[in-house]
């Protein structure tokens, strides 16, 4: 009985596997180049240019430096940056180059795990996740991220089937570069762990280079852990919420399935789903992804418990494990009795699984390149650009995202940084301080982008309205823009020609 790929693609594919792969390769391409500067630049995109263009000695230090995270993802591109400039296109096309490397990457780590033709529907999966996509086109160390998670589990199966001292040095030396791109890829290590552990007693003969890539590999991270350790039994907040357990798990689910905005959500995750309790069938085959993917997640909480870090694209490296899962699930769908009106319903549900995935990467991959999801400051600063007069004051709130303001260029103006009155600053306080930096200017501009960060009571906008009058609103996709304007001098005529004629009047009375 054909196989649910060639159902889709044709029997062609039996004869004609390096046809797919690159097929599949260059829809992986086109997907990650079309609509790659649709989105706007967001605060940390902008930022990633501005670490990378500080002087190379600051630049250097940010590997020894408390608090920094992905100094080496900062260094290469700046490297990029000197060669192709800092536009969104160039700076994003880095990012992409190296999310098109983990869609082959898939392709040979699947290749462990199901024959050559459901190892090309993994690689499917992944060239058109709407999730990979996305971090493919941000100006972030993520593509560079997860093409290292896919790496590095691609050399350490070579390194567990094959052995030579090249092939562990490959996995070694590359768990060490994933260290310095992102500090939370220390559970991609924990990962590792778990997956030589899912194969055990197979590999039981390679314990001693593993045991000893384990000690190698966490020499770099000794240094790190001068400054985590204290940094994390500190009291200082870090900003991120706390998910638990089951929420953690759905979140990631949900953007490995759907990607960051689909309108077919829940129900375009059950595809996936289904794909995942298919895979637990072929346990001895599926269980070292599962304890990969797992591993890294649990460990992940427990540090959560204490210090909250969690986002799903901290952890993006399990996702090519995940693709790989899927299709293992949808290929390994059998009949339970073996019969052949079974076998052909469990054919049919394969199918229709594997359809309903693709259907929900297209509606999502068309949401990501046609609606504005990051904060658009791209038009916000058309539109100063435009309205814009010398002298103009624009204060900012938060007052981070002058950042991105001045990335796209907009004509000179005078910054002022809204105070930040979540500390229990009074409206006496926000009187003075806005008094004190604005004076009497006629017209002040206020950007507004994750305001109830700074000041969620909205007293910056309040004492703008009681002082001037709105005379221009710009709302866009998590930014919005207004223009204020000193109200015109109201003269009561009646009571200026009584204010003139008084004085004659005076004057005509008894001398």
């Amino acid at each position: 009985m054909a196989d649910t790929t060639e159902i889709i693609f044709g029997r062609w594919l039996r004869h004609r596997p390096k046809t797919f792969f690159l097929i599949f390769l260059l829809l992986a391409w086109g997907l990650r180049l079309y609509g790659i500067t649709f989105q706007s630049f967001w605060r940390d995109e902008v930022d990633a240019v501005l670490f990378s263009l500080v002087p190379l000695n600051e630049l250097l230090g940010y590997f020894t430096k408390p608090g920094w995270n992905g100094p080496l993802y900062y260094l290469l591109l700046r490297g990029w940056i000197e060669l192709m400039g800092t536009g969104e296109f160039p700076v994003r096309f880095f990012s992409l180059l190296f999310g098109l490397l983990v869609v082959p990457l898939t392709y040979r780590i699947a290749t462990r795990f199901l024959p050559s033709r459901g190892a090309l529907l993994a690689m499917l999966l992944a060239a058109s996740s709407p999730y990979l996509i996305w971090y493919s086109q941000e100006a972030k160390m993520y593509g560079l991220l997860m093409s290292l998670g896919a790496l590095s589990l691609a050399l350490h199966i070579e390194a567990l089937e094959k052995g030579g001292w090249l092939r562990w040095a490959g996995y070694i030396g590359t768990l060490w570069v994933s260290f310095y791109i992102h500090l939370l890829s220390v559970f991609l290590f924990v990962g590792q762990v778990a997956f030589f552990a899912g194969f055990w007693p197979r590999y039981r003969e390679r314990l001693r280079a593993e045991v000893t890539s384990w000690l190698i590999v966490a020499a770099p991270a000794l240094p790190l852990l001068r400054w985590l350790v204290p940094d994390f039994f500190s009291a200082r907040p870090t900003g991120f919420p706390y998910f638990p357990l089951p929420d953690m798990l759905s979140i990631l689910l949900t953007g490995w399935s759907v990607g960051v905005l689909s309108s077919l959500w829940p129900w375009s995750t059950l595809p996936c789903i289904v794909a995942l309790f298919s895979s637990l069938a072929v346990w001895r085959k599926s269980l070292p992804l599962w304890a990969f993917g797992l591993a890294s997640i649990i460990s992940l909480h427990l540090i959560c418990l204490w210090k909250p870090v969690f986002t799903d694209r901290y952890v993006i490296y399990l996702a090519p494990a995940f693709y790989v899962l899927v299709s293992l699930g949808i290929i390994n769908l059998k009949s339970p009795g073996g019969s052949k009106r079974a076998g052909g319903l469990r054919q049919l549900i394969s199918t229709l699984l594997l359809l309903g995935i693709l259907a929900a990467d297209a509606d999502s991959i068309w949401k990501q390149t046609h609606f504005p999801i990051k904060s658009d400051f791209r038009s916000a600063v058309a539109v100063f650009r435009e309205h814009a007069r010398q002298g103009d004051v624009v204060v900012f709130l938060i007052p981070y995202v002058k950042r991105v303001f001045d990335y796209y260029d907009p004509p000179p103006y005078r910054a002022v940084e809204a105070p930040y009155t979540n500390a229990g600053m009074s409206e006496r306080e926000v009187d003075a301080y806005l008094h004190r930096h604005i004076g009497y200017r006629k017209r002040v501009w206020l950007v507004l982008s994750e305001e109830a960060m700074w000041d969620a009571r909205r007293l910056v906008p309040r004492w703008l309205e009681e002082h001037y009058e709105p005379v221009l609103v710009g709302r866009f996709t998590r930014v919005a823009l207004y223009l204020y304007q000193q109200p015109p001098v109201r003269v009561d005529l009646e009571a200026l020609k009584y204010r003139c004629f008084l004085p004659l009047v005076l004057s005509s009375g008894p001398q």
